[in-house]
């Protein structure tokens, strides 16, 4: 919502002259991009800082007596905190904005007390996950109350949940070679029994349903089908099921690529995402059985020699 004074003639004048000598900054900064899709490449481009266009800024609205004022206020009726920046010129004249900056409820912060025993609850309840979903799942659901921590606690949080998730057993374990029946065993040990592999769907009926579907952050299409690596034990050098696919668009695909955690990103965005897969898979062609997309509907099982899509 936009305020001002009852007149604004000399600042819409003040502010006329000061944007005909604004000058956009210099490019001085260089960032590299690598792609994580091997055909897209490395690319590169040059940047300003936001630091020297804001010095440009202020520079140029004093030079024609114009202050910029920003202050916080709580809206008690919809309880959010909203910001208020305001441009004042010399003559008194002014206008101002306001926009809604979050609710108070995630900025409510707990007394040190407080803020150590939930600390503590959070870091005990990761301690007892058992798998990257329950993980992943928890993450989302306990979002709002790390972000009511001290900064010191919520950081304590954050290092269990990410030793928790580079811990996990069943990656460790999924791979490795069986006992060989004939190897001599010790005494006292028992023979060790072959570890079962999980069982990795692929169906490209499947991926190309998935990628119809609008993306889970923005709605916008068309998508990829993302995999999942917290959806199963992760295996060196195979992708996990395509069951456990959801929708990203491009943008967002190489967001989570870039980001490299893939749990906290999701924790992040907000959503859940090994249901909505779960609830894909159910509703898919490949289940209905049924053709779409001008692709088989059966399924490999083994998937062992198939490539990652």
């Amino acid at each position: 919502m936009q305020h001002s004074s009852d007149r604004i003639g000399a600042l819409a004048a003040a502010l006329a002259k000061a944007q005909a000598e604004i000058a956009n900054p210099e490019k001085s900064l260089t960032a590299t991009i690598v792609s994580p899709f091997p055909r897209e490449g490395v690319r590169s481009f040059r940047y300003a800082p936001l630091s020297s266009g804001l010095d440009l800024v202020r520079k140029c609205l004093g030079q024609h007596e114009i202050a910029t004022v920003q202050a916080t206020a709580i809206d008690a009726d919809s309880g959010l905190i909203r910001l208020t920046t305001t441009l004042v010129h010399a003559s008194g004249e002014w206008v101002s904005s306001d926009w809604p900056v979050c609710p108070v409820s995630e900025t409510a912060a707990l007394s040190s007390n407080e803020s150590a025993a939930l600390r503590d609850r959070l870091v005990q309840e990761i301690s007892a996950i058992a798998t990257d979903e329950a993980l992943a799942l928890w993450a989302y659901q306990s979002l709002p109350l790390k972000n009511t921590l001290t900064q010191v606690d919520a950081q304590a949080v954050e290092a269990a949940y990410l030793a928790k998730l580079s811990s996990d057993p069943a990656s460790q374990l999924e791979d490795r070679p069986a006992a060989d029946p004939g190897a001599n065993q010790g005494d006292h040990e028992p023979p060790l029994a072959p570890l079962t592999k999980a069982v990795r769907r692929r169906s490209k009926a499947h991926l190309a349903f998935v990628a119809s579907q609008p993306c889970l952050v923005c709605r916008a299409s068309p998508c990829d089908a993302h995999h999942l690596k917290v959806a199963r034990p992760r295996s060196l050098g195979r992708k996990v099921s395509d069951e456990f696919t959801v929708p990203l668009c491009r943008k967002h695909h190489r967001e989570l690529h870039r980001h490299g955690n893939e749990a906290t990103w999701w924790a992040n965005m907000q959503v859940a995402p090994i249901p909505i897969a779960n609830e894909l898979w159910d509703i898919s062609p490949v289940n209905a059985g049924s053709t779409r997309f001008g692709q088989p509907t059966g399924l490999n099982r083994s998937g062992e020699n198939e490539p990652g899509s």
